[in-house]
């Protein structure tokens, strides 16, 4: 049985779910690990270590959902760039999966700023955990925060009215 404030930041993730049109597509397995990171596997099931329930607020599991979800949009390609090692182009897919995480969080009305919050407290419970989080496959939390820093001023500009 899930703790009551686990079960309610699941719930919360209906949202990003409704935004996709995929209320009902994904399978969510929570499981122990002193590891904090989320997974996306065989394009419906979103693991969940337990550590991230403890660590993220709803808001911070919303975002990293989104950013799992993004997964899907390039998933051939980002198989095909793993088997052929291309590290720059993984990398790539993976802001792309930030990106598609913030335009989520817009407009599901949550902050974009709790997408890199919750790779910050995954990165450092994991380092706390002795679990290393420098990836070829993944740029660094610096340069996400850059990208995600980036397109939310891009999206605030295209928002405002003259």
């Amino acid at each position: 049985m899930l703790h009551p404030d686990w079960r309610r930041k699941l719930d919360s993730v209906a949202l990003v779910l409704k935004a996709h049109g995929r209320d009902s597509d994904y399978v969510f397995k929570v499981f122990e690990s002193d590891q904090a990171r989320l997974a996306i596997h065989a394009r419906f099931v979103v693991l969940v270590p337990d550590t991230a329930l403890k660590l993220l607020t709803s808001s911070e599991l919303q975002a990293v959902v989104a950013h799992e979800i993004g997964h899907e949009y390039v998933w051939e390609e980002y198989d095909q760039a793993k088997k052929r090692n291309d590290w720059s182009r993984l990398r790539e897919l993976e802001l792309f999966c930030d990106g598609v995480a913030i335009l989520t969080l817009v407009r599901i009305d949550v902050s974009p700023s709790a997408l890199i919050d919750a790779l910050r407290m995954m990165e450092a419970s994991d380092r706390i955990n002795g679990i290393s989080w420098v990836r070829n496959s993944h740029p660094s939390t610096f340069d996400r925060a850059r990208f995600a820093s980036e397109l939310t001023k891009r999206l605030v500009i295209g928002t405002r009215t003259p």
